[in-house]
């Protein structure tokens, strides 16, 4: 559900703890399903309605990215899942407001009232990403890695830095942490890597889809990576099925695009043929 909320509709619950989920019984369904275990009932919208339903209460505050915000959420995860510590750094000094990036690397500094010591918050978020980096840990794997633990050491650097995060920026990193920490709770072996490729494969454009496919790779290689990957789709068949759904879409919505395009540069063609016809 978050991650659903996060890449395809783009408007995050900001405060998804447990007391702001509430999980309803919808009795009328589950007595049709006691008459009939095939009975369906549904909705005035045709979606067919479940026995039981998750309810997001307190709405109230809520995150929608914005092109280059989701394309930084995307750089996060993949220096997070690589133990990048270099890549984190630059990219969370990259996210500070404009007056503190200047503080952190102009010669000003020293005269400023806050100041942001670089090297130090490069120091210290390297060491942050190195406690999940596969080089300095042997036989480490995509799936053992908490992202919400990484994330939250991540707010402890920035705070004893004092240095601070845009609120969209900073609220989608607190949501991640709550999502995970529950994801955990209900179900032990929770990995939201695995549980996020069928929405990247959707819904990331090309660019940031290969980026982050090329940073996997670099860091895991192709054969353990692709092993990691079909572990997790073989204990999850449903999981494997919505992966071949996107997959078929996204290879669908492409083919559409490539046949515009060759429409158009047909139509361009022939615009081009009757110009030189009427001269």
């Amino acid at each position: 559900m978050f991650l659903k909320m996060l890449f395809e509709d783009n408007f995050v619950h900001s405060d998804l703890h447990p007391g702001n989920l509430l999980l309803r019984t919808n009795d009328d369904v589950l007595a049709a399903h006691r008459l009939n275990r095939y009975a369906r009932l549904y909705d005035r919208d045709g979606k067919e309605r479940a026995p039981r339903e998750l309810v997001i209460l307190d709405a109230g505050l809520v995150t929608s990215l914005s092109k280059d915000e989701r394309h930084n959420f995307i750089t996060l995860f993949a220096a997070v899942a690589c133990g990048d510590g270099e890549l984190g750094a630059d990219l969370m000094i990259d996210r500070l407001p404009t007056d503190q990036q200047q503080q952190a690397s102009g010669p000003a500094a020293a005269a400023a009232a806050v100041t942001v010591d670089r090297d130090k918050f490069r120091d210290d978020m390297k060491l942050v990403f190195d406690m999940v980096s596969p080089k300095k840990t042997e036989g480490f794997k995509l799936s053992h890695v908490r992202l919400g633990t990484v994330l939250a050491q991540v707010l402890r650097v920035v705070r004893e830095n004092h240095t601070s995060l845009d609120g969209n920026f900073a609220s989608l990193v607190l949501t991640v942490i709550v999502g995970e920490g529950l994801g955990r709770k209900l179900v032990p072996d929770f990995n939201i890597f695995s549980e996020a490729a069928p929405y990247m494969i959707t819904y990331l454009d090309n660019k940031e889809f290969l980026f982050l496919a090329n940073k996997l790779r670099q860091t895991y290689g192709a054969s353990e990576l692709c092993r990691d990957s079909t572990e997790a789709l073989l204990h999850r068949t449903d999981k494997a099925n919505h992966v071949a759904e996107v997959a078929t879409r996204k290879t669908m919505e492409k083919l559409q695009q490539l046949a515009v395009a060759d429409n158009d540069d047909d139509d361009d063609d022939a615009e081009r043929g009757e110009r030189k016809v009427a001269g």
